[in-house]
């Protein structure tokens, strides 16, 4: 039997007109019709993020963003250099960092500003330093009226965290 030969006729005249060889797997129409799908996904997901009500519902929490890693609101912070930067060392996955940079202004966390302790607590959550974020936010006054009550949100995943009850200052 030769190459290139079935039942006596050659692949070319099985075939007039096409080349050897195989043939593509996509064609032009299925490109543009497996598009349409692509570009309807993407453009209800900019128009669900880009509504008034999604404005509204932030901004009536506090004038906080959206965490986009966790879906929640988060707080906006001070406008303190050195706490901005702590934040935004978190959001950027590198809360030891943040830690540390704040660590000097929290010895004390009661002399310290709200925002400075939450931002505080929000990176040792990050790292899962639970003991630290109830050493800098136990026994602060504003946890239930500022920040959207983060702060006591930030007290009671550390409480559940260790495996202790969530008690109620």
């Amino acid at each position: 039997m030769q190459l290139g030969r079935v039942d006596g006729l050659d692949a070319a005249e099985l075939h007039p007109g096409r080349a050897h060889g195989t043939d593509r797997d996509f064609s032009l129409p299925m490109n543009r019709f497996s598009l349409i799908p692509l570009v309807g996904g993407l453009w209800g997901t900019v128009a669900c993020g880009h509504g008034e009500a999604g404005s509204a519902a932030a901004s009536s929490r506090g004038g906080g963003g959206v965490d986009l890693a966790g879906g929640i609101v988060v707080a906006r912070l001070a406008a303190d250099p050195e706490v901005q930067r702590a934040d935004s060392l978190v959001r950027a996955g590198r809360p030891w960092r943040a830690s540390a940079l704040l660590a000097p202004r929290l010895r004390a966390p009661g002399s310290a500003s709200p925002e400075l302790r939450l931002a505080g607590a929000r990176a040792a959550a990050a790292w899962d330093g639970w003991t630290e974020v109830e050493r800098i936010l136990r026994g602060a006054d504003w946890l239930d009226r500022r920040f959207g009550g983060e702060g006591r949100e930030l007290l009671a995943r550390g409480d559940l965290e260790r495996g202790q009850d969530g008690v109620v200052d």
